[in-house]
């Protein structure tokens, strides 16, 4: 099986292909620093912050439909 070309594949691809190639140390570092650079940063609520995660999740996914159109 030819090694696909992880700069291109795309991440969901690239996560399935790191799923069935545990061994493959240097495909998983490559797909961690394409994870973090496409992906924003997750943060974790505390009990209470119900109303600040729903602002964040409408905000982002405002975030989103914009950038769809784009």
């Amino acid at each position: 099986m030819s090694i696909p070309d992880f700069d291109t594949l795309p991440l969901d691809e690239f996560k399935r292909y790191i799923l069935a190639h545990r061994d493959d140390d240097d495909a998983f570092h490559i797909y961690m620093a394409r994870s973090r650079k496409e992906h924003t940063w997750s943060r974790w609520y505390r009990d209470g912050e119900e109303e600040q995660f729903m602002a964040d999740l409408l905000r982002s996914l405002e975030q989103r439909q914009g950038n769809e159109g784009v």
